[in-house]
């Protein structure tokens, strides 16, 4: 029997001409594939190794990739991590750039947000939310971790983490909340808590989207099989 688990499915485009897809999963490589009008065809497996275990969050970025690794050892350390990899000229293969520990372990999601020079780690099996500085066009340090899961339904579990402007929202499945912080007057690299939205109970939240021109939020519970609309 063969299982199949695929976790990420994202989109890229590797050139001018050619859409691609690329899949991730609890494994060590990533498929691409290439897509022609309704037709998707695999091209190549990326072999990424032990340093690429678990890479089971990407953010396209051109030509580089920044990964999450869902995992609670990296190299030989008690940590899960995140991480910077370039595609080859070709195509044809993935090297690693740098990693960073998350301070934590399990990292269901990553958001690189480059206007900010900040990364953001949403730490599912660790409860906790991790704030890292990005330099030189990488990844920086690791700047800030926050813990929960004080008054919980359940284990927090940190799902996604979301940033608009000068706001960054931590979407948390176990405890049924959106937890709110924005960046200090006067400070590129610290956020400060503001306080939170508490979710219907038992309803799981996991992701979160706002609305590109009007003031709404579209929120997907996983639990209770909701899409919730908050203004």
């Amino acid at each position: 029997m063969i299982k199949l688990l695929t976790i990420s499915f994202l989109v890229y485009i590797h050139s001018s001409s050619a859409l691609k897809l690329v899949v991730s999963g609890y494994n060590n490589k990533l498929a691409v594939y290439n897509v022609d009008g309704n037709s998707v065809q695999h091209s190549v497996d990326w072999e990424v190794g032990a340093a690429g275990q678990d890479m089971t969050w990407l953010q396209i970025d051109g030509d580089q990739i920044w990964a999450g690794h869902e995992v609670g050892e990296y190299e030989g350390q008690a940590n899960s991590v995140v991480s910077r990899w370039q595609v080859s000229a070709d195509g044809s293969s993935l090297q690693r750039q740098e990693y960073v520990g998350t301070g934590s372990v399990y990292t269901a999601h990553l958001l690189v947000d480059k206007d900010k020079s900040m990364a953001y780690a949403a730490n599912y099996g660790g409860s906790t939310f991790s704030v890292l500085t990005l330099s030189d066009g990488g990844l920086g340090e690791l700047n800030m971790v926050e813990s929960y899961g004080e008054n919980c339904r359940d284990a927090s579990h940190p799902h996604q983490t979301y940033a608009k402007d000068n706001w960054v929202w931590v979407v948390d499945l176990g405890c049924d909340k959106i937890w709110h912080y924005t960046l200090k007057d006067g400070s590129n690299d610290q956020l400060e808590a503001t306080g939170s939205t508490t979710v219907r109970a038992g309803a799981g939240p996991r992701h979160m989207i706002i609305h590109p021109t009007k003031d709404l939020m579209f929120l997907l519970c996983e639990l209770q099989s909701l899409v919730q609309v908050y203004k």
